[in-house]
């Protein structure tokens, strides 16, 4: 079982909200790494499967070890949003198989104020993407903040069968 590269890894060489790698390969098990930087203004990283907005996906989260929260019939993962956070971290993992809902588990870091005297937030994200036919070739983060992603925020995939 050999992890490679899957798909394009997508680096912002200006501010955005849009981090994807939309050419990704049928590999079954993935896993994900983001990092993502502001400009100034809140920052809410949303993960979605194939770019699809049409209300598809299901996300379960907690906050710094509090109670679960839960989004269903959404057209997003919300894996991480904070107007103190940044810079922000995520690893997570994705089963990518035909046939089946794509399910998702993501854990997020952020700085929160820097300084020694301020402990990092962090998050548990769980999720699915409910299509079930094909296999999703598009991986994205998308912020619903009113700040930006900052140059070099960055999104990379492995994958393996």
């Amino acid at each position: 079982m050999a992890w490679a590269k899957n798909g394009t890894p997508d680096t912002l060489s200006s501010s955005g909200d849009t981090l994807e790698v939309n050419d990704m390969n049928p590999y079954k098990f993935n896993s994900v790494m983001q990092h993502t930087l502001d400009t100034g203004g809140t920052i809410y990283n949303a993960e979605r499967f194939s770019n699809n907005t049409s209300s598809q996906h299901a996300v379960r989260v907690s906050t710094n070890g509090g109670a679960d929260a839960t989004g269903v019939s959404r057209n997003d993962m919300t894996t991480y949003g904070d107007p103190e956070s940044n810079p922000m971290a995520m690893f997570g993992y994705f089963i990518n198989i035909d046939g089946e809902e794509k399910l998702f588990i993501g854990f997020g870091i952020s700085q929160k104020t820097a300084g020694a005297s301020t402990a990092p937030s962090r998050r548990e994200t769980v999720g699915k993407f409910a299509v079930t036919s094909g296999q999703a070739t598009v991986f994205g983060t998308y912020n619903g903040g009113t700040g930006d992603y900052n140059t070099n925020s960055n999104i990379s995939i492995l994958g393996t069968d």
